[in-house]
């Protein structure tokens, strides 16, 4: 036929690459299944895992920052069980000096006072009163008789004598440390005024030695307590006696010159704890010192100097690792359990797959819309009763898409294989579309057998029929004594119209030039009407009886064209009308076209 190089080649391919695109991500079921049963018992187990790990950890944090929070809870309470009756003491002594129920400088009797006073409060080591003038007179633990200290003898006691004018109730100054006890000495005191006019600073010495020793009754099985000043300074830990103080009296020994290792370093790194965030009043972080992790926990207090005082104590984190270790041995030992089913899954996967493997290969015949040639699966060697009813089932299934196929175009039945909701989807389109009708077909009819007319019929069907789809156009429906067709869906061409006029050309030669003997010689002649634009293409009906057709104007424009070329050159036994826009996009492809516009009916259309 001369005109089929007006189709492109390729266009009838178009829809198949899609298809190929879609194969292409997808994986074989010899893998994929497996990868679907190690997957399923992954995302059973692995969050089963993760919650208990996580649980355990959760529980191991839980119990150590109670264990830390409880071990700087003991610390604070004893710290605060020995210095706050000492402000008591001085608050009862100041009312008794005030209101000179006790002198002062009745030595026997202000004597036999502080000596209970020290007798009932062992963290007191000495007690004294300041004179506005700086002197001093104390007294001592274990002493008899007064001590005089002369005019500013003691550190830091003008900042206190001016610092004391302004206050009222019990203020602690600086820690200092006394070289006649070479300890560190925490001051509390009390202003103490007399007719209004100041008398004098009531003080009193709790010296860290007698601190430390109650914070080594709290270190125990390698933990270490202790109490600083200002973050840095010493106040009490275990081994407090052993540092060797610098000769300035006022120079409070440094945790530098700790001999604890541990202490020394308590700042030297300070990495985040776990369990930090489950503690409420209590800090904390672990260094790496001398090769082994400790945990420090520790917590300010205020009220008891100038700047809080830092009580903590230090743990070896070796202490608190088999409780995390404990949770990774249960997380690691249900991880190997869970490889373990994994490889069994995977292998029974595989053993599943292969008879699926088979089953595909006669659905890939299926999709190729290939009926006559699919086999049964060779199932046989499955223990799968389901299998060999699915061999079955599938043939059952081709007969019945074998039957189906004859009523449905076969592009749109591969269309709505690959992609059903997007084939048939209701869209608007460029298309292209074709009216074929016999006219006189009534008159024809009833002159004729209904066998003569029903073969003559089908003769020419059968002959149009695939000229249509050879050159991608989808036939929507009969029509009787004719047929309606469409290019541009359901996939989408570049050029339809290129198409369609090469099958209205070649619909016309095998018509004209004798190629159909028979009844269907005998047909009356043939109106072709050919119009494109725009249409709505896609599903139309209701629920179970849908019908996949082109409605719009260009639908109605091309069978008005049929139809004005009734009785037009009635010696024509095929003739073709085209509307002025598929004249227009036939010359701008370079199609070769001899004929004009011509006035038919009212209506302009151009003949071939």
């Amino acid at each position: 036929m001369r005109n089929t190089g007006i189709l492109k080649a390729g266009q009838e391919n178009e829809g198949d690459q899609d298809q190929g695109t879609w194969h292409r991500h997808s994986y074989p079921i010899s893998r994929f299944l497996p990868a679907v049963l190690g997957g399923l018992i992954f995302a059973t187990v692995v969050p089963i895992l993760v919650t208990s790990y996580l649980i355990n950890r959760s529980n191991a944090d839980a119990l150590l920052s109670a264990r830390a929070e409880l071990l700087v809870d003991g610390l604070e309470n004893q710290l605060r069980g020995l210095l706050d009756p000492v402000t008591s003491q001085l608050e009862v002594a100041r009312i008794y000096i005030e209101g000179r129920s006790l002198d002062v400088e009745d030595e026997t009797r202000f004597q036999t006072y502080i000596e209970g006073i020290l007798g009932g409060a062992p963290q007191v080591t000495s007690m004294g009163i300041i004179r506005p003038d700086g002197s001093m007179r104390r007294w001592e633990l274990g002493r008899d008789g007064a001590i005089e200290e002369p005019t500013r003898a003691l550190p830091l006691v003008d900042e206190v004598l001016a610092a004391a004018q302004e206050l009222s109730g019990v203020f602690w100054s600086a820690p200092i440390v006394a070289s006649a006890l070479s300890d560190t000495i925490l001051n509390p005191g009390i202003t103490i005024r007399r007719d209004g006019e100041f008398y004098g600073i009531l003080t009193v010495g709790v010296t860290g030695k007698r601190l430390s020793d109650y914070v080594a009754g709290l270190s125990h099985d390698n933990v270490t307590g202790f109490i600083l000043y200002d973050r840095d300074k010493l106040i009490a830990y275990p081994e407090l006696s052993n540092v060797v103080r610098a000769q300035d009296s006022s120079k409070l020994p440094t945790i530098a010159d700790s001999t604890s290792s541990v202490i020394r370093h308590i700042w030297s790194e300070q990495n985040r704890l776990t369990q930090a965030s489950r503690m409420v009043r209590t800090e904390g972080h672990w260094a790496n010192i001398d090769g082994a992790k400790h945990a420090f926990f520790y917590r300010e207090i205020e009220g008891y100097a100038p700047e809080n005082l830092l009580v903590g104590v230090a743990v070896p984190l070796a202490e608190s690792m088999w409780f995390r270790w404990a949770a990774a041995i249960a997380a690691a030992l249900g991880f190997v359990l869970l490889l373990v089913a994994v490889g069994f899954a995977t292998l029974l996967g595989r053993r599943i797959a292969l008879p699926v493997v088979q089953l595909e290969n006669a659905l890939g015949k299926l999709e190729a819309m290939d009926f006559g040639d699919v086999s049964m699966p060779a199932v046989k060697r499955s223990r799968i009763t389901e299998w060999q009813r699915s061999a079955e089932r599938l043939a059952k299934a081709a007969r019945a898409l074998a039957a189906f196929n004859q009523y449905v175009p076969g592009k749109l039945a591969r269309r709505l294989m690959s992609s059903p909701e997007d084939a048939a989807m209701a869209q608007q389109r460029d298309v292209t579309v074709m009216f074929i009708d016999l006219e006189g077909f009534s008159v024809y009819a009833a002159n004729n057998q209904a066998a003569d007319v029903a073969n003559g019929l089908n003769t020419i069907f059968a002959t149009i029929g695939p000229i249509i789809e050879h050159t991608g156009g989808v036939i929507d429906k009969y029509t009787g004594d004719g047929l309606m067709a469409f290019w541009g869906a359901p996939d989408e061409l570049k050029d339809h119209v290129s198409p369609a006029l090469a099958a209205a050309l070649n619909i016309k030669e095998a018509l004209s030039e004798g190629l159909i003997d028979g009844a269907a010689r005998r047909l009356p002649r043939m109106r072709i009407g050919i119009s494109t634009g725009s249409a709505i293409v896609g599903n139309l009906g209701f629920e179970g009886r849908w019908n996949y057709t082109l409605v719009g104007q260009t639908v109605n424009r091309a069978e008005q064209v049929e139809q004005n070329l009734r009785g037009f050159l009635p010696d024509r036994p095929v003739i073709i009308g085209l509307t002025t826009e598929v004249a227009k996009l036939c010359g701008a492809h370079g199609l070769p076209l001899d004929a004009k516009s011509t006035c038919v009916n009212d209506d302009d259309i151009v003949i071939l």
